[in-house]
């Protein structure tokens, strides 16, 4: 007796959500969690390799975009960060007084501040690869300007300073974005966690690096050398595509989708209902995962155009896999061009959950960027650190930083998805620990401190406990709007920058007028560390906000 052919379903499913499924499974090419059962002839072809589905699993891992988008932050810091060190002979050379010095150093973050939110709008709408290529560009081309704008006057350097930030203001919204998109949900701490600590990374080279160059090249070699590293990396970034997690080369095996599905004349559209369909793989997937609803018509839309969340394609069946992230905001944006709409911006401010995370990050950054910029100042003129040694005591904090920071992301994973913690006390517990810590001992460093060696164990100390914030508030954003993770984290951010924008003049001006009494500076970064731990543990939530309709306040339970 003849044997019917096979064909690729779901089981168990009702027939409508099997015809669905099977023309899904044609429009991925996939055979993940899938069986093969014996129906009615639909086709004579053979299944395809089992080892395809591994291929297609190794060539989406999220880690060889992480490790790139980690070697794209550490380049951005190190080329902020090299004016803290070479501030000091331009001041020497330039006549420049500490509050003179305060502007010239803010500058940046005037410029980095005005697209931290339209990097993420754009990462959001558009992709974060082209908008992340774009801002390296840029910040690449103005840190190697900087010397001959510092020979031109003020005003050029100024400028150039605010351009450095226009260019470096894209890239962390850009990235987050981009996390939301390629990273699982329960690897996303761990993901946050590695790229933020390419921020310490940067800052450690930078402050390891920049003395021997302005030793034995003067200080311009140190943004000759920084600027030059930022093109170095762009032709890495340009032959990877995030979409497949992997380099654009071609490997040597193909995956081909399915045969078509051959139907009778009465197996019509019209006959079929419209069902959300997620496979056992893909219930760990990125940014659907974390908060999209994606109705049936959006799922397996049978009218003509595949355009749903993992079709991409046209209605041609030519079988490419094209589950992209572009197609994942279409889904999630209520479809049209996906993004976010100032409305719903507006609306987003109104939510205490994205208050929390704006109220800390300004705080927080109050203290990050002041000391940032003003720790080789700071060494120089209490302990007369001199330039061939300030590599010695200005490391050690950002060192201690980023391997605090890599464990941190880690850590939060841990509690929440193995040792089944809430979401909200994993956050507010690292977070409280995360401020109160550096405010303790960087007043410690002022006034308990009897040596250099003291006084930077002490702000080593406080610097490394301030990363496992990167468990807290700097991955909360992709606990209450995932979909829209690059424009909330770009509003916190933008907090932030405004934050160091004052801060950096403010310290300046505080030195000058106080006859430079590093306790009162310092009295400011402590109050701001814990002002932001009470608005934290005060605003701070795990519930999902959903923006789907214009006008939806509706809360959606998070992952505990």
């Amino acid at each position: 007796m003849p044997i019917a052919p096979l064909r690729l379903t779901k089981a168990p499913l009702r027939p409508a959500a099997r015809r669905c499924q099977g023309l899904l499974g044609l429009l991925k090419g996939r055979d993940r969690g899938y069986k093969w059962r014996e129906l009615s002839a639909v086709s004579d072809e053979q299944p395809p390799p089992p080892q395809a589905a591994a291929v297609d699993d190794e060539r989406k891992s999220p880690w060889p975009f992480v490790w790139l988008s980690t070697a794209a932050i550490t380049i951005s810091y190190a080329d902020r960060s090299n004016i803290a060190t070479a501030i000091i002979p331009m001041a020497a050379d330039f006549g420049w007084s500490e509050s003179e010095k305060g502007i010239i150093l803010s500058s940046f973050l005037i410029g980095y501040a005005i697209t931290q939110t339209l990097g993420g709008f754009l990462a959001d709408r558009r992709g974060g690869r082209d908008v992340l290529t774009a801002g390296l560009t840029a910040w690449s081309f103005f840190t190697v300007l900087t010397p001959f704008a510092a020979h031109m006057g003020a005003i050029p350097l100024l400028l150039c300073r605010a351009g450095l930030g226009l260019g470096e203001g894209v890239a962390f919204p850009a990235v987050h974005s981009m996390i939301a998109d390629y990273v699982p949900q329960s690897r996303q701490s761990t993901a946050v966690g590695i790229v933020t600590a390419g921020s310490y990374l940067g800052a450690f080279l930078a402050f390891l690096i920049s003395p021997s160059l302005i030793v034995y090249l003067d200080w311009p070699a140190t943004f000759y050398f920084f600027g030059i590293l930022g093109l170095l990396w762009l032709p890495f970034w340009l032959q990877f595509d995030p979409e497949t997690r992997h380099a654009a080369t071609q490997t040597s095996l193909q995956l081909q989708p399915p045969p078509p599905i051959q139907r009778d004349a009465a197996d019509t559209p019209s006959d079929r209902d419209d069902v959300p369909l997620t496979s056992a793989d893909e219930a760990d997937s990125p940014r659907e995962s974390v908060g999209s609803s994606v109705t049936g018509e959006e799922a397996c839309p049978l009218n003509g155009r595949q355009g749903g969340s993992d079709s991409g394609g046209g209605s041609d069946g030519d079988g490419d896999d094209k589950d992209t992230a572009g197609e994942r905001r279409r889904v999630e944006g209520g479809g049209g061009g996906g993004g976010v709409d100032w409305a719903r911006l507006a609306s987003l401010l109104g939510r205490r959950e994205v208050w929390a995370i704006i109220l800390c990050q300004y705080c927080q950054s109050w203290g990050m960027f002041g000391l940032l910029n003003w720790l080789p100042t700071f060494m120089e003129e209490v302990y007369d650190v001199a330039m061939s040694k300030q590599a010695l005591f200005t490391t050690a904090p950002y060192f201690l930083q980023g391997s605090v920071g890599l464990a941190a992301g880690r850590l939060a994973d841990l509690l929440i998805a193995d040792k089944q913690w809430r979401t909200k006390t994993v956050r507010q517990l690292l977070q409280t620990i995360g401020m109160v810590g550096p405010a303790v001992f960087l007043l410690a460093a002022v006034y308990t401190a009897t040596s250099d060696v003291e006084a930077a164990a002490f702000i080593a100390v406080g610097t490394g406990l301030s990363a496992l914030s990167l468990g807290a508030v700097s991955v909360n954003h992709l606990d209450v709007a995932p979909k829209y993770a690059g424009l909330v984290f770009g509003m916190g951010n933008t907090a932030g920058i405004l934050a160091g924008a004052l801060a950096v003049p403010v310290s300046g001006w505080v030195l000058d007028v106080t006859g430079k009494s590093w306790g009162a500076v310092f009295w400011i970064f402590a109050a701001h560390y814990l002002l932001g731990t009470m608005a934290f543990l005060g605003l701070v939530s795990d519930e999902r906000i959903d923006l789907e309709e214009a006008d939806a306040r509706t809360l959606v339970p998070s992952r505990r």
